[in-house]
């Protein structure tokens, strides 16, 4: 084999080289974007589930703050039964007392 042979052989090698390099390189890239597309897909899906949650957390704070105003009434209503209901054993107890 004379050099002009091998310089041909030596710089296809080298070119055949660079494509397969290049071709890793795109298909690395190509992996990566792929990748990189998953993380921003599961950011944006756990982006949703916390917005839903924090809506739905708020609706739940407002019920029971509905709810606490409610049962705050009754027990007021209650207290005041409950102090009628002693008035009224009170006289009993001293209509009783007085005949």
């Amino acid at each position: 084999m004379n050099e002009g042979t091998i310089a041909a052989i030596v710089g296809g090698g080298f070119a055949l080289l660079n494509i397969v390099v290049s071709a890793l390189n795109a298909y690395r890239a190509t992996r990566q974007g792929a990748q990189i597309k998953r993380e921003e897909t599961s950011f944006e899906q756990l982006s949703k589930i916390y917005t839903e949650t924090r809506e739905e957390l708020k609706t739940y704070s407002a019920e029971a703050r509905e709810k606490d105003v409610l049962l705050d009434k009754k027990d007021a209503e209650i207290d005041e039964l409950t102090e009628r209901i002693r008035e009224f054993e009170a006289s009993q107890t001293k209509t009783g007392e007085t005949r």
